[in-house]
């Protein structure tokens, strides 16, 4: 990421990241916490609680026969992350086609991310919006709560009828409460 600010010239940027993206901008933001405006993080949790050891020790046992499944039935990999990502058919059939190019090596982009666990206070409060889905996993549910508890300048949203992926569910919805939060922060970011 910093790579590409710096070959674009660019200063700072609003992020949004579902997941391991979330993980990964709030370690940008911790790293370089000047370049950081605002986050919208989906179906994630801070890296800086213990809400991350108990969605990692939540995972390991489904972790490790995904594992199997990666190696050996990669559709049926993709088919498991897809029921767990949305809950409405439009919503499945764009997640299915964005998911149509992935291959294994796809899998290296998450190399490196438990690094970002081990930072222990964020070095700048920036606004972020926690987005979480009716029917996500609970232990996502219980981290998104503690997410706003815990994390100065954090708002929690819940939105009905929907799963991890919330903008493939709620599209308008979604689209209208993100300009919400980016206008509300805009006002915010002008008074520091």
């Amino acid at each position: 990421i910093k790579s590409i600010f710096d070959y674009q010239d660019i200063q700072t940027a609003y992020f949004m990241g579902i997941d391991v993206g979330s993980i990964v901008a709030q370690g940008f933001g911790h790293i370089y916490p000047n370049q950081m405006n605002a986050l919208i993080s989906i179906g994630s949790y801070s890296i800086y609680h213990d809400s991350c050891k108990k969605v990692q020790k939540e995972h390991m046992l489904s972790n490790l026969g995904l594992s199997f499944q990666w190696l050996f039935n990669l559709s049926g990999y993709l088919n498991h992350f897809a029921n767990l990502a949305v809950i409405t058919d439009s919503g499945l059939q764009k997640y299915k086609l964005s998911q149509a190019k992935f291959k294994r090596s796809g899998m290296k982009a998450f190399k490196g991310v438990d690094r970002f666990y081990k930072f222990e206070k964020p070095s700048k409060h920036y606004p972020i919006y926690v987005v979480c889905g009716e029917f996500e996993e609970e232990v996502i549910k219980d981290a998104s709560i503690q997410f706003e508890q815990k994390v100065p300048n954090a708002i929690l949203e819940g939105f009905n009828k929907s799963k991890h992926v919330v903008f493939l569910d709620q599209p308008r919805l979604f689209i209208e409460h993100v300009q919400t939060f980016l206008k509300t922060h805009l006002k915010w970011f002008d008074t520091i």
